[in-house]
């Protein structure tokens, strides 16, 4: 019983050393509908790469979305669990700054709440030999974003804000909400490119052969990239 209960003991000391209260810093964009990127690290604590959406009052939107015209934005709130909040998101209370918090970065608003977050998108990142250059798509028509997915093999933060120049409205609806990821190489600034159709991820009332057309989308402008350490 002894021996059950020392196990015990260190397994729950085990398990409060792992809770750490850390710094985690995030870019925050969009326009329809604000969203917050988690800046990841290959660092056990920040090796998350993250997207929630979340909700402020509508004045503190209008001066992010002015700030955004300029300016990419990075945000830092007070230390919290990383994995606290991926198992039950709660509000983020913290700093906006204008450009990168840790590189001469300014701030521009204090003490603001990110409240009501939805993570929309999160994997455990690791360095690797993967080869394959992936993105995320997600927002809606009007406000479309690509995500480049960390595997392992170019370990390349990028955030790509999109227009869709070809397609259907319900085409384009649903590639943009599909929870598939799309191959492609690095995205370039200002290129046009096609989604295709993948017979098992496409309705068929959408696709109407393996390799149907769905979209084409514009990289209207790279709202940040950085080299993820």
């Amino acid at each position: 019983m002894k021996v059950i209960f020392t196990f015990l003991v260190l397994a729950f000391t085990s398990f409060q050393i792992m809770a750490i209260d850390a710094t985690h810093g995030m870019v925050i964009f969009g326009k329809d509908t604000l969203y917050a990127y988690h800046l990841p690290m290959f660092h056990k604590i920040h090796n998350k790469q993250m997207i929630f959406a979340f909700d402020v009052p509508l004045d503190i939107k209008a001066q992010i979305s002015k700030f955004q015209d300029t300016q990419y934005l990075t945000f830092v709130p007070a230390p919290f669990d990383l994995d606290k909040f991926i198992a039950q998101p709660f509000e983020l209370k913290g700093n906006l700054y204008s450009g990168h918090f840790e590189k001469n970065g300014v701030i521009v608003l204090e003490g603001i709440t990110l409240a009501n977050p939805k993570i929309i998108y999160l994997n455990q990142i690791s360095k690797g030999v993967d080869n394959n250059e992936e993105y995320k798509l997600f927002g809606s028509k009007t406000d479309a974003y690509a995500l480049h997915l960390i595997n392992g093999s170019t370990a390349i933060d990028q955030i790509f804000k999109l227009v869709p120049t070809v397609g259907s409205d319900a085409s384009i609806d649903y590639v943009i909400n599909s929870k598939s990821l799309f191959n492609f190489s690095l995205l370039e600034l200002n290129f046009e490119y096609t989604i295709f159709s993948i017979a098992e991820h496409c309705p068929s009332r959408l696709c109407g052969g393996p390799r149907q057309k769905l979209a084409t989308f514009k990289t209207e402008s790279l709202y940040f990239e950085d080299q993820v350490m």
